[in-house]
Protein backbone atom coordinates (compact mmCIF):
# COMPACT_ATOMS: atom_id res chain seq x y z
CA UNK A 1 0.00 0.00 0.00
CA UNK A 2 1.12 3.55 -0.59
CA UNK A 3 2.50 5.74 2.20
CA UNK A 4 1.16 9.23 2.95
CA UNK A 5 -2.39 8.73 1.73
CA UNK A 6 -4.77 11.52 2.70
CA UNK A 7 -6.90 10.64 5.78
CA UNK A 8 -10.08 10.13 3.77
CA UNK A 9 -8.32 7.35 1.78
CA UNK A 10 -6.14 5.88 4.57
CA UNK A 11 -8.83 3.56 5.92
CA UNK A 12 -9.22 -0.18 6.37
CA UNK A 13 -6.65 -2.14 4.40
CA UNK A 14 -5.24 1.17 3.16
CA UNK A 15 -4.75 2.65 6.67
CA UNK A 16 -1.05 1.85 6.89
CA UNK A 17 1.58 1.18 4.22
CA UNK A 18 2.45 -2.46 3.69
CA UNK A 19 2.50 -5.45 1.41
CA UNK A 20 0.01 -8.31 1.37
CA UNK A 21 -0.34 -11.68 -0.29
CA UNK A 22 -3.34 -11.84 -2.62
CA UNK A 23 -5.32 -14.44 -4.51
CA UNK A 24 -6.66 -13.33 -7.91
CA UNK A 25 -9.39 -15.04 -9.90
CA UNK A 26 -10.35 -14.15 -13.47
CA UNK A 27 -13.81 -15.28 -14.50
CA UNK A 28 -16.56 -15.13 -17.09
CA UNK A 29 -20.31 -15.41 -16.62
CA UNK A 30 -21.00 -18.53 -18.67
CA UNK A 31 -20.64 -21.92 -17.08
CA UNK A 32 -18.60 -23.26 -19.98
CA UNK A 33 -15.06 -22.62 -21.24
CA UNK A 34 -15.18 -20.35 -24.28
CA UNK A 35 -12.82 -19.00 -26.92
CA UNK A 36 -11.74 -15.37 -26.37
CA UNK A 37 -13.67 -14.40 -29.51
CA UNK A 38 -16.93 -15.02 -27.62
CA UNK A 39 -17.69 -11.75 -25.84
CA UNK A 40 -19.00 -12.22 -22.32
CA UNK A 41 -18.97 -10.16 -19.16
CA UNK A 42 -15.69 -10.83 -17.35
CA UNK A 43 -14.65 -10.46 -13.76
CA UNK A 44 -11.61 -10.09 -11.54
CA UNK A 45 -11.81 -11.05 -7.86
CA UNK A 46 -9.07 -9.94 -5.49
CA UNK A 47 -8.73 -11.52 -2.05
CA UNK A 48 -6.19 -9.70 0.14
CA UNK A 49 -4.80 -11.96 2.88
CA UNK A 50 -3.56 -11.25 6.39
CA UNK A 51 -5.21 -7.94 7.15
CA UNK A 52 -5.15 -7.05 10.85
CA UNK A 53 -7.38 -4.55 12.55
CA UNK A 54 -10.90 -3.78 13.61
CA UNK A 55 -13.67 -5.46 11.61
CA UNK A 56 -17.34 -4.78 11.15
CA UNK A 57 -19.66 -7.17 13.01
CA UNK A 58 -20.19 -10.34 10.99
CA UNK A 59 -16.96 -9.98 9.02
CA UNK A 60 -14.62 -12.08 11.09
CA UNK A 61 -11.32 -13.17 9.61
CA UNK A 62 -8.32 -11.46 8.12
CA UNK A 63 -9.19 -11.14 4.42
CA UNK A 64 -10.62 -8.33 2.31
CA UNK A 65 -12.37 -9.08 -0.97
CA UNK A 66 -12.84 -6.87 -4.02
CA UNK A 67 -14.99 -7.99 -6.95
CA UNK A 68 -14.57 -6.16 -10.26
CA UNK A 69 -16.20 -6.45 -13.69
CA UNK A 70 -15.24 -5.31 -17.19
CA UNK A 71 -18.03 -2.73 -17.45
CA UNK A 72 -18.03 0.65 -15.71
CA UNK A 73 -21.65 0.23 -14.58
CA UNK A 74 -23.89 -2.71 -13.74
CA UNK A 75 -25.94 -3.45 -16.86
CA UNK A 76 -29.14 -4.65 -15.14
CA UNK A 77 -31.29 -1.84 -13.71
CA UNK A 78 -32.82 -4.04 -11.01
CA UNK A 79 -32.94 -7.55 -9.55
CA UNK A 80 -35.68 -8.74 -11.91
CA UNK A 81 -33.67 -7.74 -14.99
CA UNK A 82 -30.54 -9.37 -13.54
CA UNK A 83 -32.45 -12.62 -12.95
CA UNK A 84 -33.81 -12.51 -16.52
CA UNK A 85 -30.23 -12.12 -17.84
CA UNK A 86 -29.03 -15.05 -15.71
CA UNK A 87 -31.85 -17.27 -16.97
CA UNK A 88 -30.97 -16.39 -20.59
CA UNK A 89 -27.33 -17.16 -19.88
CA UNK A 90 -28.22 -20.51 -18.27
CA UNK A 91 -30.40 -21.42 -21.24
CA UNK A 92 -27.54 -20.87 -23.68
CA UNK A 93 -24.71 -22.55 -21.73
CA UNK A 94 -24.79 -25.74 -23.80
CA UNK A 95 -25.13 -24.00 -27.18
CA UNK A 96 -22.26 -25.07 -29.47
CA UNK A 97 -19.38 -22.59 -29.42
CA UNK A 98 -19.54 -22.00 -33.19
CA UNK A 99 -22.96 -20.35 -32.72
CA UNK A 100 -21.72 -18.27 -29.78
CA UNK A 101 -18.78 -17.05 -31.88
CA UNK A 102 -21.11 -16.08 -34.74
CA UNK A 103 -23.54 -14.32 -32.39
CA UNK A 104 -20.69 -12.39 -30.73
CA UNK A 105 -19.37 -11.32 -34.15
CA UNK A 106 -22.89 -10.12 -35.08
CA UNK A 107 -23.27 -8.19 -31.79
CA UNK A 108 -19.83 -6.59 -32.21
CA UNK A 109 -20.91 -5.46 -35.69
CA UNK A 110 -24.16 -4.01 -34.34
CA UNK A 111 -22.23 -2.16 -31.61
CA UNK A 112 -19.75 -0.75 -34.17
CA UNK A 113 -22.67 0.61 -36.21
CA UNK A 114 -24.25 2.15 -33.10
CA UNK A 115 -20.95 3.74 -32.10
CA UNK A 116 -20.48 5.15 -35.64
CA UNK A 117 -23.85 6.86 -35.10
CA UNK A 118 -22.59 8.36 -31.84
CA UNK A 119 -24.28 6.07 -29.34
CA UNK A 120 -23.58 2.90 -27.35
CA UNK A 121 -25.79 0.10 -26.13
CA UNK A 122 -24.88 -1.51 -22.79
CA UNK A 123 -27.38 -4.26 -23.65
CA UNK A 124 -25.74 -5.08 -27.01
CA UNK A 125 -22.30 -4.98 -25.35
CA UNK A 126 -23.49 -7.33 -22.56
CA UNK A 127 -25.06 -9.70 -25.12
CA UNK A 128 -21.77 -10.15 -26.96
CA UNK A 129 -20.92 -6.80 -28.50
CA UNK A 130 -17.92 -6.12 -26.28
CA UNK A 131 -14.73 -5.63 -28.34
CA UNK A 132 -12.71 -8.81 -28.82
CA UNK A 133 -9.99 -8.70 -26.17
CA UNK A 134 -7.85 -11.11 -24.21
CA UNK A 135 -9.03 -11.24 -20.58
CA UNK A 136 -5.64 -9.90 -19.42
CA UNK A 137 -6.18 -6.84 -21.62
CA UNK A 138 -9.50 -5.93 -20.00
CA UNK A 139 -10.13 -2.91 -17.81
CA UNK A 140 -11.97 -3.86 -14.62
CA UNK A 141 -14.25 -1.60 -12.57
CA UNK A 142 -15.76 -1.84 -9.09
CA UNK A 143 -19.26 -0.86 -10.36
CA UNK A 144 -19.85 0.43 -6.84
CA UNK A 145 -18.91 3.64 -5.06
CA UNK A 146 -15.85 2.73 -3.00
CA UNK A 147 -13.70 5.09 -1.06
Amino acid sequence: MLPDLPPHLAQGVFATPGSYDVVLRLSTNPGDVLDDSVSTPRGLAIKILGIAGERLPGSEGTTQDFVLANAPAFTAPDGAAFLKNLKLLAATTDTPQVFKKAFSALMRGVERVLESLGTKSPTVIALGGHPETHILGETFYSQAPLR
